[in-house]
C-alpha cells in the first residue's frame, strides 16, 4: 500500500504535494494570512472529507469543482499556485454543525443529526483547484475555537 505524500512546512511555508499526472508542477506553497493572531491556527485536512463537508454549504457559496471551470478559470488558478511565484494564502475556513432531522421507515421514524458544514472567509477556489491537481490533504486557517470539530470531520 502507497503511503500519501505529506505537507512540508518550512518557515511559514506550506509546501502541498500534487498529483504529476493532474499537475504540470509537484507542488504548491502556501502560507497563513493570520500567523500572528493567537486564535487563529493551521490544520491539515482530508482533501476529500473536507471537499464533502463544503458540499453541505448554501448553494449560493458553493463553488462547482475546478473539472467543470472554464480553461482560463483553470489557468488562472494554475498559475498563482505554480512553484515560481509568491507563495499563494492558505483558505481560510469555518465548520459548524447545523442540526438536521433524517426520516425513516416511511417518515414514521425520526432522528436528530448534526450536519457538517465547512463555509469560507477566503479560499474557496483555491481550495478546489488543489483539489482537482490531486493534492490528498490541504492545510487551511481556522479559528482555535472550531479546530476539534474541523478535526473530527476532516482529519487526514
Amino acid at each position: 500500500m502507497m503511503t500519501a505524500p505529506t505537507i512540508r512546512h518550512q518557515a511559514g511555508i506550506w509546501s502541498v504535494p500534487l498529483d504529476d499526472a493532474r499537475s504540470p508542477y509537484p507542488f504548491a506553497r502556501m502560507h497563513r494570512r493570520y500567523a500572528t493572531l493567537p486564535y487563529y491556527t493551521v490544520a491539515v485536512v482530508d482533501t476529500a472529507k473536507f471537499m464533502a463537508c463544503f458540499a453541505n454549504e448554501d448553494p449560493n457559496f458553493w463553488v462547482p469543482p475546478a473539472a467543470e471551470w472554464g480553461a482560463m478559470q483553470l489557468a488562472r488558478h494554475r498559475d498563482r499556485l505554480a512553484p515560481g511565484t509568491a507563495s499563494a494564502e492558505m483558505p481560510i475556513v469555518h465548520i459548524e454543525e447545523r442540526p438536521i432531522i433524517r426520516r425513516r421507515l416511511f417518515g414514521l421514524l425520526k432522528r436528530l443529526e448534526m450536519l457538517p458544514v465547512v463555509s469560507f472567509t477566503n479560499g474557496r477556489h483555491r481550495a478546489r483547484y488543489l483539489e482537482f491537481a490531486g493534492a490528498t490533504a490541504i492545510p487551511v486557517e481556522i479559528e482555535l475555537g472550531q479546530l476539534e470539530t474541523l478535526l473530527r470531520y476532516c482529519h487526514p
